[in-house]
């Protein structure tokens, strides 16, 4: 074990919520599983300890020279499909239908699908208090957006309003996690310089990297 003393646990939430922005394979069925042998001493109640396949993608299994691939039920794109939902069922019942904006309580936190138990989100998945925190900033960012864009754009309806701000939150996300959570983890400069390069291009890059190319 290593200490890393520059990250702190919001480094773990945050590829935890990306993640999900780009996969969440379908659950698979108890009698397609792994079986995993246990010690004696260990107190897990099952023998073997089974954890279901996740289903191969029907391409696999038609054609078995291709690379291997899972059934992923979520959207792939860098979308936002956490925060969103990757249907459109799911995307409505998350918004107000109003300017834009989606669903969330009065005192900035999401609001509770009071048959589940779990937070009204794209993904709730995996939950803990560090993926609530992001989905929930993400929300309020969302909503933040639709209110610069009202300001703005006066007549723009409660969809244009929505998507706008859908695709500029989805936006900032990216910029985040290539300019900002990536360079955090591996923190070398040449990290930082194909990073920005690939947001910003070549000239810009270096030119953070290195402010001594300014003069």
């Amino acid at each position: 074990f290593q200490p890393v003393p520059f990250l702190n646990v919001l480094a773990a939430a945050w590829i935890q919520f990306q993640t999900h922005d780009w996969f969440v394979h379908r659950k698979g069925l108890a009698a397609n599983s792994h079986e995993i042998p246990l010690d004696a001493a260990d107190p897990w109640p099952e023998r073997p300890m089974r954890v279901p396949k996740t289903p191969v993608d029907p391409q696999k299994r038609r054609d078995p020279t291709r690379p291997p691939a899972y059934v992923n039920d979520n959207s792939h794109w860098w979308d936002g499909s956490q925060v969103y939902g990757s249907t459109l069922e799911v995307q409505q019942t998350l918004r107000t239908l109003t300017a834009g904006k989606l669903k969330c309580g009065a005192d900035g936190r999401l609001l509770v699908d009071g048959a589940t138990g779990l937070e009204l989100t794209g993904v709730t998945e995996n939950g803990w208090v560090g993926l609530s925190l992001l989905h929930a900033l993400f929300v309020l960012e969302h909503n933040a957006i639709c209110d610069r864009l009202t300001r703005d754009f006066p007549t723009w309806n409660d969809d244009r309003l929505f998507m706008q701000a859908r695709l500029v939150n989805a936006a900032l996300m990216a910029k985040i996690h290539t300019v900002e959570w990536t360079p955090a983890i591996l923190p070398h400069p040449l990290t930082q310089l194909a990073l920005r390069t690939n947001w910003s291009g070549l000239l810009p890059a270096l030119q953070k990297v290195f402010p001594g190319l300014n003069d």
